[in-house]
């Protein structure tokens, strides 16, 4: 085999060990190919069969050893060449829902499971109450039980308190301090939470972050009410005299959330500085300075109108009397950019639009990127 052969094995772990016992392997215009050792060459010296494997994809070969050489096949998959009679056997002896609750050397926690289950598919606590869902599971395994709305609620709360207790643990065995951030998010019904992160180097300079708490504002969002949230938090997780610094956003209550944090650790003999310890978010002064560049362009988003919704439909191309909007009649900076703006957001909200620019891109040889919003 030869040595490029042996470096493209070794690029793809989608290639079965034994496989290249019956292929060789080449690149032929950038694209991998397996080249049959069994089928042989021609009287040129060229190998008979050569099959692209696009992506190191290797379905191509295992359909030619299938079709051409099946007792090179059954020996490769064994598994796939089973009687009727031992696929049966296989059938009885699969591991079923009730298989997984069972202690095999492994404790299976059933609650810890029912609740990652629902949260990660965003799931109602009553899903299990309907009749429907519950002869469904009893189809699978009769003797999984499934918990009520009730039953739910409760789990969920005693899994949110054993969370709790072991992210307590784990920032108690750390020995250094914890940076945090802290940024306000508001969900498609309009009510606002505030989201608390945590940063930190483990003892083998690992650097490690998560979400710390996720609690709703209910309404309150002076610096004051902020600072009394975080507070709060950290009180609960234990790390009030362990804070490195907080990053924030620009918000003018922000400052006073500092203050006010200061202020609230002060009272329990922490000593929080106010300036070193309050850390202005990059990304965002960097967001508040291109505002201000093109406000002094004398452009601003609201140039824009977000409240178009471009179907896509037949009428979701540029018209004729849209086409106006484009012409560049003035060419003052400040007018040229803003007419880019809208066109690059008439093209990212129209796949009709998309699908001709990146056509465009193919036919000019320039690679093609979808166009992002810059708001």
């Amino acid at each position: 085999m030869s040595d490029q052969s042996e470096e493209i094995l070794n690029e793809s772990h989608d290639i079965k060990p034994l496989m290249k016992n019956y292929f060789d392997y080449n690149k032929i215009e950038q694209i991998k190919h397996g080249m049959c050792l069994l089928c042989g060459k021609n009287s040129k010296g060229n190998y008979k069969v050569c099959i692209p494997m696009k992506g190191s994809n290797t379905s191509g070969l295992k359909s030619h050893i299938q079709r051409h050489h099946k007792k090179e096949y059954k020996r490769l998959f064994p598994s796939n060449t089973l009687s009727t009679s031992e696929t049966l056997s296989n059938i009885k002896s699969q591991r079923t829902l009730d298989s997984l609750l069972k202690d095999s050397g492994k404790k299976v926690d059933k609650n810890r499971m029912i609740v990652t289950w629902l949260s990660f598919k965003n799931l109602p606590k009553n899903f299990f109450d309907d009749m429907e869902t519950q002869n469904f599971v009893a189809f699978i395994n009769d003797k999984f039980s499934v918990p009520n709305k009730s039953q739910a609620s409760i789990m969920i709360t005693e899994e949110l308190k054993k969370m709790q207790n072991n992210v307590k643990e784990l920032l108690r065995k750390n020995d250094s301090k914890f940076a945090f951030t802290l940024d306000a998010w508001s969900g498609k019904t309009r009510k606002s939470y505030y989201g608390v992160s945590v940063h930190y180097i483990t003892e083998e300079w690992n650097l490690r972050s998560f979400t710390l708490d996720f609690v709703p504002s209910k309404g309150k969002h002076s610096g004051a009410d902020i600072a009394r949230i975080f507070y709060n938090i950290s009180k609960f997780y234990d790390v009030t005299d362990k804070i490195a610094g907080i990053t924030l956003d620009n918000a003018s209550a922000n400052t006073t959330f500092i203050s006010e944090l200061g202020q609230l650790l002060r009272d329990d003999d922490i000593d929080f500085d106010i300036q070193d310890q309050h850390f202005r978010c990059l990304a965002h002064v960097l967001n508040l300075s291109v505002q201000d560049i093109l406000k002094l362009m004398k452009i601003s988003s609201e140039n824009v109108d977000d409240s178009i919704e471009y179907s896509e439909g037949e009428n979701s191309d540029i018209s004729d009397e849209e086409s106006e909007d484009f012409q560049l009649n003035d060419f003052s900076i400040a007018n040229l950019i803003s007419k880019i703006r809208q066109l690059h957001r008439k093209i990212r909200n129209s796949e009709i639009l998309s699908t001709k620019l990146q056509s465009c891109c193919n036919a000019f040889d320039v690679k093609f990127k979808k166009p992002i919003s810059d708001s």
